[in-house]
Parts: C-alpha cells; sequence; structure tokens
C-alpha cells in the first residue's frame, strides 16, 4: 500500500540496540509515532490485531495538527 500510494518513510536497523537501550524499549515491535516537530506522540510496545488502523486514525489527526491522547 505504501508503495502504491508514493508514500515516504524511513526505516531503520538498530544492530548494537543502542537506539533500543536509549530509548528504554523492552521488547519488539515498537512502534513510534511522531509528529512534525520530532515529539513521540504516541507510542506502542508489542502488536495487536487492528493496531494498523488505529495507527493510520491517529496519523491523520497528527497530520492535521490536532493533539492525540
Amino acid at each position: 500500500m505504501v508503495k502504491s500510494k508514493g508514500w515516504k518513510f524511513d526505516s531503520y536497523l538498530d544492530p548494537n540496540r543502542e537506539f533500543k537501550t536509549a530509548m528504554g524499549i523492552s521488547a519488539c515491535p515498537y512502534t513510534f509515532l511522531n509528529d512534525g516537530k520530532g515529539n513521540v506522540v504516541w507510542e506502542k510496545q508489542g502488536y495487536s490485531g487492528g493496531q494498523e488502523t488505529e495507527l493510520f486514525e491517529l496519523t491523520k489527526k497528527v497530520a492535521k495538527g490536532e493533539k492525540i491522547n
């Protein structure tokens, strides 16, 4: 879907676990949602079905400048 929409995103590897340690992440997967200023506005450890729908809706709100809880 990302490719067909032409959306750009970055994906990073952390082979030495430096980022994971610095962020206090204890398990993967771990998802962050950042606002346009680089602030983490939502995060979740693990995965549950339907999370992608929740993340998509939150992303739309953040893109509009809305605050999320």
